[in-house]
């Protein structure tokens, strides 16, 4: 079957949306389909795909011409964003006047640039979060055929808001590559080559600095940690965007150590004791539709999980696989880190299930799975359904 995967972002990036694109790319590939990502050319210099991600595969792209006008505000990024509507849409009429028979593979990085896509073949969008009901998506949901929702609470609201038929949507949380896991470094080994304090105990956090992820309750969490000599690092930004962002100064024991490349971050975990996923009741998307790559990356890497107790997270989790703590209390959060740490028994039982876990959210399964639903779709087509 041939995908062509339709996407409005800048490739390759450091960013999870990159990281989630390239590895469904290569789970296609190597699921038997032939794919094409076909992606906005930005100004600035390509670089390679494959070495980027460190994938198997390497990914045929099609980078169509824009004026990248993206980083110039609303209005530039709309003006960017419709000159790549027009492309694609030059780009896949071309195909289907040849002849070419295809799908149309799309994720949700904006409001509308995908609005034409299923006007131009049998469509397939991947949903993050639900989207508003206003006259681009009316016009795209009346008309896209199928949609993967990355959790149930994002295809109730779909289903509720554009009264979508369910047998149409299928809830595929994001994925993890396990083959990355399966040699990791020991702790005393990983602990040596990031220049890690060899004893104490060390509570790991991945992720980017985004408001609304949750991370002012880190600050406060980790002075509770002091006392029980807990170390918390921060992957991900700097101790300065950290301290803005969550409005408090951070303690003797929060260590902020920036970015860090794909490749690098199995050994954060080899060398951790417990990893941490925040979430927040103040932002709907936090609280309710987050599907965190880095949660099964912690799963699969074998690591204790602390995890805030959100619907998003309990959609895929239960208390067999990590420590809920309570949303936006810090208290709760240095709770279960401490008991983590001092528990290594019922860790083994939980890490155990969550490994178990985590083998059914493997890009590769996933990528079966939706491309079973894509023929399903096509089949249904063919018979009128």
């Amino acid at each position: 079957m041939k995908f062509y995967y339709v996407v409005n972002a800048r490739m390759p990036n450091e960013k999870a949306h990159g990281i989630q694109i390239a590895k469904m790319c290569e789970a296609f590939i190597e699921a038997g389909v032939d794919v094409t990502l076909v992606v906005p050319k930005r100004g600035e210099s390509v670089e390679n795909m494959q070495s980027f991600y460190s994938l198997r595969r390497s990914v045929p792209s099609v980078r169509l011409w824009v004026p990248d006008f993206y980083t110039f505000g609303r209005f530039g990024f709309f003006t960017s964003s419709f000159f790549f509507m027009l492309q694609y849409t030059f780009f896949l009429l071309r195909k289907r006047l040849r002849g070419e028979d295809f799908l149309i593979y799309t994720i949700d990085m904006d409001t509308f640039s995908t609005a034409l896509l299923p006007q131009l073949g049998t469509c397939v969008t991947e949903m993050h979060t639900p989207k508003e009901v206003t006259r681009v998506q009316k016009f795209f949901f009346a008309r896209v055929r199928g949609v993967v929702a990355t959790n149930t609470l994002t295809k109730t609201a779909l289903v509720q808001a554009f009264a979508l038929p369910t047998k149409r949507i299928l809830v595929e949380p994001n994925g993890v590559d396990t083959n990355i896991f399966t040699s990791l470094l020991s702790k005393d080994e990983a602990r040596r080559q990031l220049s890690l304090p060899l004893t104490g105990k060390i509570a790991l956090y991945v992720g980017r600095f985004y408001q609304w992820k949750g991370l002012e309750i880190l600050p406060p969490a980790c002075e509770k940690l002091l006392e029980a000599g807990v170390e918390c690092y921060v992957v991900g930004g700097t101790f300065e965007e950290l301290a803005h962002l969550s409005g408090h100064k951070l303690p003797a024991n929060l260590h902020c150590v920036g970015t860090r490349g794909v490749q690098e971050i199995p050994m954060w975990l080899a060398a951790s004791d417990v990893a941490l996923v925040l979430g927040t009741t103040q932002n709907k998307d936090s609280f309710r539709f987050t599907s965190p790559m880095k949660l099964f990356e912690y799963m699969a890497a074998r690591i204790p999980i602390v995890a805030s107790g959100t619907l998003a997270l309990r959609d895929i989790l239960t208390e067999n696989e990590v420590l809920f703590y309570e949303p936006d209390n810090f208290t709760s959060l240095a709770e279960k880190i401490i008991e983590s740490v001092a528990n290594p028994k019922e860790n083994a039982a939980r890490i155990e299930h969550a490994y178990q876990k985590v083998q059914t959210y493997t890009w590769q399964k996933r990528a079966e799975r939706i491309l079973a639903f894509c023929l399903s779709l096509r089949e249904n087509i063919v018979h009128g359904t």
